[in-house]
């Protein structure tokens, strides 16, 4: 290759010192979502071209509810990354969206009709074909 250029007779120029500078991110104003459901306050933030990340954390609040957020809310840099701290109950698992909070590494099962209504409120029919 270099004989091919030595051949064409091209002028040597060198390149320009670097500036030193970067360029510059647009910036937007992050809003609070804090106290919000964890999907709307997902979506929200994904509309505004933030990237967002989720963590489930142990906290009172109800499980689904953000409950922390970093960067804090302001102007910032839509290059910015927003961890979101979503409320997992007091033992802070996951909640899925039929209202089961799964042990991790449990197999999830729905309840039976018993446990989900209770022996005594439900009438044997049993009993009312026999008798």
């Amino acid at each position: 290759m270099t004989r091919t250029i030595d051949g064409l007779a091209l002028p040597v120029m060198p390149l320009p010192q670097p500036d030193n500078t970067q360029p510059q991110v647009p910036k937007k104003m992050l809003p609070d979502v804090r106290g919000q459901l964890q999907q709307v306050a997902e979506a929200a933030l994904r509309e505004q071209g933030f990237r967002v990340r989720l963590t489930t954390v142990p906290h009172l609040a109800q499980p689904g509810i953000v409950v922390g957020m970093s960067p804090e809310p302001g102007e910032t840099s839509l290059d910015t990354e927003v961890v979101l701290q979503v409320s997992g109950g007091l033992t802070g698992a996951s909640l899925l969206p039929n209202g089961i909070n799964p042990r991790p590494g449990a197999t999830v099962t729905p309840p039976t009709v018993n446990e989900r209504f209770g022996r005594n409120q439900l009438p044997d029919l049993r009993d009312r074909l026999r008798g």
